[in-house]
């Protein structure tokens, strides 16, 4: 092998100490031990010497076991930084949360959350594909998990009937976007993109799946948690939607493992199977969360601790990430002007980092995408700081935001509570995946 550096200031005795070994491969190992979980990075390599690899930011937040060298540069990620060690350990705290917020209903909001609630009860499902759809489905399950907390249980039973009859002729292949399995490359796709590999936002080419298949595990969880009778029914074909997504297994003959998670980038990789000219890229971290999250409250509704463990351990990893690669307070290390001042990133490729979103360059759109849906972890994933620091220019087009709306309004109780629960009386509309009540409880739930 020929190994080629470029070499900073102080570099080369680095370099020239670790040129005898490579990295030719690898595996990681995820456990977990009550709220900490622990990823393992265990390099296969040849040759002698000690091991040279570079660490992004993300990486030494919770890095251990490796000793640093005085190498760096300076990457699209923030300064990466050199270590030498044939193993790394990464230990990170995991989410306690689980179906509600860290905190009750605040008194004074709860008869205007309990209101919103009858009114909401008919919320409709129209969408037939797998993304707004699912938003749909997820939607209604949100609702029965707070009427859940509100001791309203003859409105969850009826939300989950509802939600029953929507759900499962996905899971039964009895809708127009019958689910079926893909043997070319081990997946699940709906009835058009079998034909048509570019519908559902490419769905035939395995983009965006976790944020898709994210909301409709979501769905089932708010189903299982109440009706282990209905988990034990339709169990089997949820878990195939999980093992779309977030399988862990190298030995499962189905599914890849972990088809949308870069274990290294930290984060997870929207596109699929398309070729861009800047690599890889994700959107909607927010939405990647989502997902994680949903995995997470199956494996708890159905008693299953290696499911919730696994969501919880990716969850863990891509916020991190959300929070150091698309999240840009006036702290941030990762980014200079115009970012830093942007606040957001909207996109972030392979290799380089967009103010924009694909389906518009409003504020409201770059910011608001990286928020939705708002559930009990967005609280982890929305730093305060970044959010406040942000406000003044995902706000400044509210007049004309429609449904987004909704979210500036959310953001906006994570640092004035009052004044947002003010701002949600005034509401012209609702994003199809959300609802009045919701906004009212996420406001009414804040510290």
């Amino acid at each position: 092998w020929v190994r080629v550096a470029l070499v900073p200031p102080a570099g080369a005795e680095v370099l020239d100490a670790s040129a005898g070994r490579i990295p030719v491969g690898g595996r990681v190992r995820g456990t977990v031990a009550e709220d900490t979980g622990t990823l393992r990075f265990e390099w296969r390599t040849l040759g002698d010497g000690p091991l040279l690899m570079m660490t992004l930011p993300h990486h030494r937040d919770v890095l251990s076991e490796v000793t640093p060298v005085d190498l760096t540069w300076t990457t699209l990620k923030g300064p990466a930084v050199g270590v030498v060690g044939d193993t790394w350990v990464l230990t990170q705290p995991l989410t306690p949360i689980g179906w509600n917020a860290p905190r009750p209903i605040d008194p004074t909001y709860e008869p205007a959350v309990r209101a919103a609630l009858l009114q909401d009860i008919d919320a409709t499902v129209l969408a037939p594909d797998p993304y707004f759809g699912g938003k749909e489905l997820a939607k209604l399950g949100r609702l029965a998990l707070i009427a859940d907390e509100l001791g309203e249980d003859q409105v969850a039973l009826q939300l989950r009937t509802r939600l029953k009859s929507e759900i499962e002729p996905w899971l039964t292949g009895t809708n127009s976007q019958a689910l079926a399995y893909d043997r070319t490359w081990g997946g699940v796709l709906v009835a058009d993109a079998i034909q048509d590999p570019g519908s559902a936002f490419g769905q035939g080419y395995y983009n965006d799946h976790h944020f898709h298949y994210g909301y409709h595990v979501y769905a089932a969880a708010a189903l299982a948690k109440a009706d282990p009778a209905w988990a034990e029914q339709f169990g089997d074909t949820v878990l195939h939607l999980v093992r779309d997504i977030a399988n862990p297994s190298d030995r499962d003959p189905h599914y890849p493992r972990q088809r949308h998670m870069d274990w290294y980038a930290g984060h997870s990789w929207a596109s699929g199977l398309f070729l861009f000219g800047d690599a890889r890229n994700q959107e909607s971290t927010s939405e990647a969360v989502n997902a994680w999250y949903a995995v997470s409250l199956w494996g708890l509704a159905t008693e299953d601790a290696r499911i919730r463990d696994l969501g919880r351990l990716m969850l863990a990893t891509e916020i991190r990430s959300a929070q150091r690669y698309w999240q840009i307070p006036s702290t941030s290390d990762v980014y200079t002007e115009p970012f830093k001042s942007n606040k957001v990133v909207g996109v972030l490729w392979g290799m380089k980092v967009d103010y924009s979103t694909f389906f518009g360059n409003a504020p409201e759109l770059i910011h608001g995408i990286q928020m939705l849906p708002f559930t009990p972890i967005s609280e982890e994933l929305l730093d305060p700081v970044w959010i406040e620091e942000g406000y003044p220019a995902f706000s400044s087009n509210l007049a004309n935001a429609g449904s987004w709306a909704n979210f500036i309004c959310m953001a906006r109780a994570i640092f004035d509570r009052d004044g947002a629960w003010e701002m949600a009386q005034t509401l012209p509309s609702w994003d199809n995946g959300n609802t009045r009540t919701n906004t009212l409880h996420w406001i009414a739930t804040r510290p």
